[in-house]
């Protein structure tokens, strides 16, 4: 697992859409997360299932790819 907990609007802005859009694309999926701050882990469940954002830093884009790769 790599990170910190982020906010569903840094999560938005490294796929390049809006909080909506990410709370609708979520909804759609059935993924459901409590709290404001969204844990490494369900970091992991929506990357998994919407594909690795373009915008996030090299190091967690390759720590993303090596981790999928294997699952």
């Amino acid at each position: 697992m790599l990170g910190k907990p982020k906010t569903r609007k840094e999560i938005a802005n490294e796929y390049g859409i809006t909080r909506k859009t990410l709370y609708n694309w979520m909804k759609e999926k059935k993924i459901m997360i409590k709290g404001s701050l969204i844990t490494p882990k369900e970091q992991e469940l929506i990357y998994q299932t919407f594909g690795i954002p373009q915008l996030i830093s090299k190091k967690e884009r390759e720590y993303y790819i090596k981790l999928f790769a294997h699952t």
